[in-house]
């Protein structure tokens, strides 16, 4: 049988490894990481192309999840004319001017990427927020490429949780972008009592054993 000196000498210990364990959970639950590459993201993912639509249609455009818009209100359907990221631009795509694009959702989502044409600028940036307006992500800095139409990339933001409300993706002055291949998935939400739960658990169990002991 463990003597009560034991325990009370295990307890401080005990509790702490318990901290250490939620605040691991707690830490699962929010983790996130930015990724640079289409196969980054959920196979099940909603990819929108732009191909089946008309050219010449400016924002915003919606297909009942996510509306893409621009301050401008100028941003419409071009055609690509040639293959510049394969897989993501080879046709039509949505753009082109210096300007900010946001994707807002009806229902938040846990994933998100986005083709970006021609990026030159620096500061050209992509940044995640919740249903407050709390940013969730510090910004991505888009990489860049050689002016002239003849880079392109992907970026975006895969989350634990289904919690991005909005993204936007903003061009520094003068940065000539467009968009294509818009993804994103929702994974189903972990549970954010559910480490406190553990621990409360826990606490009461060792409780209850130091009293037998």
């Amino acid at each position: 049988m463990v003597r009560t000196a034991d325990w009370n000498s295990r307890l401080p210990l005990l509790a702490f490894a318990s901290l250490l364990l939620v605040a691991a959970l707690w830490a699962q639950t929010v983790k996130a990481a930015p990724i640079f590459s289409p196969g980054a993201l959920d196979p099940g993912a909603t990819i929108i192309d732009f191909e089946s639509m008309t050219l010449g249609t400016t924002v915003p455009i919606t297909d009942g999840q996510v509306v893409i818009d621009s301050p401008t209100g100028s941003m419409k359907i071009l055609p690509q004319g040639y293959t510049q990221y394969p897989g993501v631009f080879e046709g039509q795509y949505l753009g082109q001017w210096p300007t900010t694009f946001t994707f807002d959702f009806a229902n938040p989502v846990s994933e998100f990427g986005v083709g970006v044409f021609d990026p030159n600028y620096p500061n050209t940036n992509l940044a995640a927020y919740d249903s407050q307006g709390g940013l969730l992500e510090p910004q991505i800095f888009v990489p860049t490429g050689s002016p002239g139409g003849g880079w392109s990339t992907f970026v975006g933001f895969v989350r634990a949780n289904a919690d991005i409300a909005q993204v936007v993706l903003t061009a520094q002055s003068g940065d000539l972008i467009g968009i294509d291949n818009v993804t994103y998935f929702r994974e189903a939400a972990v549970p954010a009592p559910a480490p406190l739960a553990l621990l409360l658990v826990g606490l009461v169990g060792l409780a209850a054993a130091r009293r037998r002991g």
